[in-house]
């Protein structure tokens, strides 16, 4: 993916590396927020709400999907705070729009390193389709 044009390189804010990404158009749903950050990106306390899907290749070179909003009856939509996730994903959140979708690519380091987490090995390098759907800010009405 780092020797791919059609990725850009996001350095890390915890130094640790950089994820890659590109504009995406795989996940379909979307909302509305009543307020946003002033410069319309979240911080790392903010919540926002998203969609996702998330995934690695393992040894075979096999798709395996870990985790995904998508397919559920209900459209079920991840809420979280920011600083609540993994590096590579407050990296990539504080640097997307509402509305704005990517495909990112992130290196063990700012995910689950060399321990791994439930299903995922160590040393894993994760995948995701993410859509910013909403961005709740931490202190509403801050810049009413």
């Amino acid at each position: 993916v780092a020797a791919n044009p059609d990725y850009e390189k996001l350095n890390s804010a915890t130094e640790n590396g950089a994820v890659y990404w590109k504009p995406s158009d795989v996940i379909t749903n979307s909302m509305k927020s009543e307020k946003i950050t002033k410069e319309g990106y979240p911080y790392l306390t903010d919540s926002v709400h998203v969609r996702y899907k998330g995934w690695y290749y393992n040894k075979d070179g096999d798709e395996v999907v870990f985790d995904t909003t998508e397919g559920t009856s209900n459209g079920y939509v991840y809420k979280t705070r920011v600083n609540k996730v993994i590096p590579g994903w407050a990296d990539m959140l504080t640097n997307m729009k509402e509305g704005e979708e990517v495909e990112v690519c992130i290196p063990y380091e700012l995910a689950y390193g060399t321990y791994g987490s439930g299903s995922i090995p160590g040393y894993t390098t994760l995948r995701f389709y993410i859509k910013l759907l909403k961005i709740i800010p931490d202190n509403p009405g801050e810049f009413d």
